[in-house]
């Protein structure tokens, strides 16, 4: 079990996520049937279906913080991230040339704590977004809040910029995509007599204190060297934080392959899985439980099922989630 100060990468989910197509998915053929030496632990056969269970699956816990900044009630704000040298996740970031797009949510009924609750547990509800505002950068490092719009119309600082109206949030993205590729995100409040009207963006702008534990959940046994097996997630009743897992939330299977790492060294690194990887697999799986391992595809090719030799990660992802730990998470290791 590993804790660790580190940056969490918001994804505002502002619309619903699109359908994809679920190669080996549900309903395919090819995806096998049931192989109730799976529940027990037996070695399953080549072409067997593995049924997950939530002793299979990882836990994560995490509290998030954005910093907030008082600014002039009524004036209108000017947002600078000039100074950026890394987004969310501790990754590097050009401002000049990474951000694509700076948007300015305000939220009502909420408080800054709910929100920041609300972004880390996927529970912050659409109908709490008031107004949504955004302008593409393409290049420069600062906005006043009067440069942004809404299909094409701007917003009245005099009317709306003031103490009460709501919780206003910045965020930066890289892409065009509302809810997508956020890289910093920071609060800032109207307040009578502020006397600053600049909201300087800084690379401690969002942290989390989270913690993750790898080590105690059952790992998922496969026939080494075989992709011929299907996952079925359909019994995974809770997510990674002990919440309902909601499964239509699921929209994306991965592998990862990693070496020189026991579970216990990927804890310590666990916000980089997707950038360490020495060879991943993925495939859509939206609207289905289970899936055929076969029709993993990576660019070293087909997924060549797992050995003995390195530590093997499954995740079922949520694109559209706000937050990018994975719902459910396993390790896989060879029969004996």
């Amino acid at each position: 079990m590993a804790r660790s100060d580190l940056v969490l990468p918001l994804l505002l989910a502002l619309g619903a996520a699109c359908a994809q197509p679920c190669e080996g998915g549900e309903g395919d053929e090819g995806c096998g049937e049931a192989d109730p030496a799976a529940d027990d632990g037996a070695c399953p056969d080549e072409g067997a279906e593995v049924v997950f269970a939530d002793g299979n699956g990882y836990a994560f816990d995490g509290a998030l913080d954005i910093a907030s900044t008082d600014l002039a009630d009524g004036v209108e704000p000017v947002f600078d991230w000039s100074g950026l040298t890394r987004d969310l996740q501790g990754h590097p970031l050009d401002p000049a040339s990474e951000v694509d797009n700076a948007a300015v949510v305000v939220l009502r009924d909420v408080t800054e704590e709910e929100v920041e609750h609300g972004l880390s547990t996927d529970s912050l509800e659409q109908s709490a977004v008031a107004l949504y505002v955004s302008w593409e950068p393409a290049g420069a490092t600062e906005a006043a809040l009067g440069d942004m719009t809404m299909l094409g119309t701007d917003i009245d600082v005099e009317q709306y910029f003031h103490e009460g109206y709501g919780v206003w949030l910045l965020v930066l993205t890289t892409g065009m995509v509302p809810g997508v590729g956020t890289r910093m995100a920071a609060f800032f409040r109207p307040v009578p007599g502020a006397p600053d009207t600049r909201l300087v963006v800084t690379d401690e702008s969002t942290v989390l204190d989270y913690e993750v534990d790898l080590e105690s959940l059952a790992p998922v046994v496969l026939p080494a060297g075989s992709a011929q097996v299907t996952v079925d997630w359909s019994g995974v009743a809770t997510d990674a934080r002990g919440d309902p897992l909601v499964a239509s939330d699921v929209d994306q299977l991965t592998v990862g392959r990693y070496e020189g790492l026991a579970p216990g060294g990927l804890e310590a690194v666990f916000l980089d899985l997707d950038l360490i990887a020495d060879a991943s697999w993925t495939m859509g799986v939206s609207g289905a439980s289970r899936a055929s391992l076969g029709a993993l595809e990576g660019d070293s090719g087909p997924f060549p099922g797992v050995d003995g030799d390195s530590t093997w990660v499954l995740a079922l992802r949520c694109s559209t989630c706000t937050n990018p730990a994975p719902p459910f998470l396993t390790l896989l290791e060879p029969c004996p």
